[in-house]
């Protein structure tokens, strides 16, 4: 009888080594490191993800965790399959609809509601942040509604087309199936609508809010600017040192984060941004413990969009709000006058409404360009083409009164304009309804 032994073992190692190719494709992680990584993601606790790694490794079976959250071993059978695993994307229209894509919603909070309302882990463990739609029964004001959803794609649109690190989003839908289990066997569906932009929080790292950084102070210096930086400053000094960073590089930061956000600071004034808080800002630590200036990534309240809770402007000299103030404050530093007359005064608004409708589809009435038009580029850029046309002089730029004055009147005439616009559209609209809910009632 043939000896067959070295033609079995020949087999066995084959074998072995189809099924580890099988389990660890081109470009595909292991298993072990694809669960543990979407266990931290989807905010799995420290105690289960030291079970599931003693689980994977075989040191400690445990058939109980596994159970707990099998949803990460069906996330990690979807990401080795070739039909469903696809990475988040917006279309060809730029909508994202979740009901494409396999994910789960991560139980981490975020910490400001400002940043978003929740974490989306994909199979691919793409990570989004999902924030709401602003709701009417919110604190905006009913008649800035629409404006304050498109502030959303247009701001940071903006804002990138003049050197500053801004979050893009993209509009969401999820299909909401009510009273069954799904859509064959359900009442009704609902759509839900959200607003998507790709974390910028990466992993291992976290978001600092202005709010922890900045200590109580009086009301006006609690948002001057240089107060701020100051704050900022001892906070980053601190932090190097704890960690053990160098003195040279620290400075760098501080300079780096300090200039990013006199530009952010100068954004909000340009875009009327009526909400300067100081968790409307923040710092990010990296793996490496090393900090930089968080991505603008509050929008709802630009444009002029008013808030019940008031507005909130940062200043310069404790008590001055106005954009003037906050450009001729910092012009005579040679890097903030090259960017206001490089890139500020060029602004374009008819490309950047260009670029964000075919980016995510979104479009705008010709009202609403016209009011975007008057407020930023008639009334905010053309501030800042005047001081730098009157060499940054206060004196010159405060003699000529006569524009500033009838700039104002302008800009109150046009926005009670828009407001009665909105209230005779809403008018329309409810009555319409009215007649509808008559008619069926007759019926």
């Amino acid at each position: 009888m043939p000896d067959l032994s070295g033609n079995c073992l020949f087999f066995a190692l084959f074998c072995g080594i189809i099924k580890g190719m099988e389990e660890k494709k081109v470009g595909k992680i292991s298993k072990k490191e694809y669960i543990l990584r979407a266990a931290s993601l989807l905010g799995v606790s420290d105690i289960e993800i030291t079970a599931l790694e003693k689980d994977l490794d075989g040191t400690v079976p445990n058939d109980y965790i596994r159970r707990r959250c099998k949803y990460l071993f069906d996330l990690y059978d979807i990401y080795m399959s070739k039909e469903f695993n696809d990475h988040i994307d917006p279309d060809d229209d730029g909508l994202i609809s979740l009901d494409d894509y396999a994910y789960r919603i991560s139980k981490k909070g975020l910490s400001d509601s400002n940043v978003g309302d929740f974490w989306i882990v994909s199979s691919n463990l793409d990570v989004y942040v999902a924030k709401n739609l602003p709701k009417k029964s919110s604190d905006i004001n009913e008649n800035y509604y629409e404006i304050s959803e498109k502030n959303n794609f247009l701001m940071p649109v903006l804002a990138k087309q003049i050197g500053i690190d801004a979050t893009i989003f993209y509009k969401g839908t999820k299909t909401k199936y009510f009273a069954g289990a799904g859509p064959t066997s359900c009442n009704y569906v609902e759509q839900e609508n959200y607003l998507l932009t790709r974390n910028f929080i990466k992993e291992n790292e976290k978001l600092i809010s202005g709010g922890s950084i900045v200590k109580g102070s009086p009301k006006r210096q609690f948002y001057d600017i240089d107060v701020i930086i100051e704050d900022m400053n001892k906070f980053i000094k601190k932090h190097y040192k704890k960690y053990h960073i160098s003195n040279e590089e620290r400075d760098e930061t501080e300079e780096k984060i300090r200039r990013d956000f006199i530009k952010q600071s100068l954004f909000n004034k340009i875009v009327f941004n009526k909400n300067e808080d100081n968790n409307s800002w923040g710092l990010i630590e990296g793996e490496d413990h090393r900090l930089r200036l968080a991505p603008i990534f509050g929008y709802n309240y630009c444009a002029n969009v008013s808030s019940s809770r008031g507005s909130k402007h940062r200043v310069v000299n404790i008590k001055h709000d106005l954009l003037e103030d906050l450009v001729m404050h910092y012009s005579g530093e040679a890097w903030f006058k090259e960017w206001i007359e490089n890139d500020v005064v060029n602004l374009d608004l008819e490309k950047a409404i260009e670029i964000m409708t075919r980016r995510t589809g979104v479009t705008l009435t010709d009202k609403e360009k016209e009011y975007y038009k008057f407020v930023i580029v008639d009334k905010m850029i053309q501030k800042v083409s005047n001081v730098v046309d009157y060499e940054y002089d206060k004196e010159k730029l405060t003699q000529n009164t006569e524009y500033g004055v009838s700039v104002v009147k302008r800009l109150k005439r046009r926005i009670t304009l828009f407001k009665d616009n909105r209230k005779n559209r809403v008018y329309r609209r409810n009555i319409k309804r009215k007649e509808k809910k008559e008619s069926r009632d007759e019926r």
